[in-house]
């Protein structure tokens, strides 16, 4: 009966852990069949679940999940650690609504499978929900090719499930998501660049790794995460910044967040030999699918439209 069950739902890609879609007859069967069971999704539509994974005496545990928005580099590369603890004492299960597939792709590449060939097993589930769920598999791995990545997210294992310092990862995902963009025409350190930010002594920064450093904290300076991510564009005359701003209808959007990093914006560009900075509000899944959506078309197939510029 169990290689029925795993043949007919369950991916699994090593032997101890296994992702699933959540399946309501399938609770009994999985609660037999693993030792501890992660369940990817809105606290509130699965609490039943929960409750009778905990009456059939399975370890549960609950990872909050938003189709339309990602969690933080810091949370995933915790809950990664998570998930080699839990599968060196055992059977792991990690079910969902869609949600599982994005742990799923994040757990192939801390194991260093290329992210072309992640996308193209996700893509052969179900795919991604969200254009922020690629950005975010993309800052993983990126981070995959220059860190001991195991090493790394074990200093975040406490932090799996409540995300941890939130400016410190928006931090690093602004940094890592301008390297992406922009290494092939600066010279940017991606390792250099992550261990200044997590406060490592002694880490030297070269002008473009100083320039994106402060455009990565400048985006967060208000610390209310207004701003989510953010597209560059090389124009013919100007550095065109698309940024992703959560907040389109607060006054003044996320235009504070943009001008206090247009001085470090404007040396890049002077930089890339470009005269000029330009800034664009937009939707977070518009500038995503504007910086990333060549590695998965069907994500942006159709976009938001943006909101002024200067």
């Amino acid at each position: 009966m169990a290689g029925d069950v795993l043949k007919e739902s369950l991916t699994c890609t090593t032997p101890n852990i296994c992702f699933a879609p959540i399946e309501a007859a399938q609770v009994a069967k999985r609660a037999a069949l693993f030792d501890t069971i992660l369940v990817v999704a809105d606290p509130y539509s699965v609490a039943d679940r929960i409750d009778l994974y905990e009456t059939l005496g399975v370890n549960v545990s609950l990872y909050p999940y938003t189709p339309l928005d990602a969690p933080t580099i810091i949370s995933v590369l915790g809950l990664l650690a998570w998930l080699e603890r839990e599968t060196s004492r055992g059977r792991v299960l990690v079910e969902g609504f869609g949600g599982e597939r994005l742990v799923m792709a994040a757990y192939l590449i801390y194991h260093g499978v290329n992210i072309e060939e992640v996308l193209s097993r996700i893509a052969g589930l179900g795919g991604l929900h969200s254009p922020l769920h690629l950005r975010l598999l993309l800052i993983l791995w990126a981070l995959s090719r220059e860190l001991d990545l195991k090493r790394e997210a074990s200093r975040y294992i406490e932090h799996a499930f409540t995300g941890g310092d939130a400016h410190l990862a928006w931090t690093i995902e602004f940094a890592v998501e301008h390297y992406l963009q922009l290494r092939h025409l600066l010279p940017i350190r991606l390792t250099q660049l992550y261990y200044s930010i997590i406060g490592h002594k002694h880490v030297r920064l070269n002008d473009v790794e100083k320039s994106v450093l402060n455009i990565a904290e400048s985006l967060d300076y208000t610390l209310v995460g207004a701003v989510r991510n953010v597209a560059v564009s090389i124009g013919v005359e100007s550095l065109e910044i698309h940024v992703g701003c959560q907040l389109l209808d607060r006054e003044g959007q996320c235009w504070p967040e943009a001008e206090k990093a247009r001085l470090h914006y404007d040396r890049l560009a002077r930089l890339l030999g470009i005269k000029n900075t330009s800034f664009t509000m937009t939707t977070p899944e518009e500038a995503a699918c504007i910086a990333y959506g060549d590695y998965a078309p069907d994500l942006c197939g159709g976009r938001d439209t943006q909101y002024g510029w200067s």
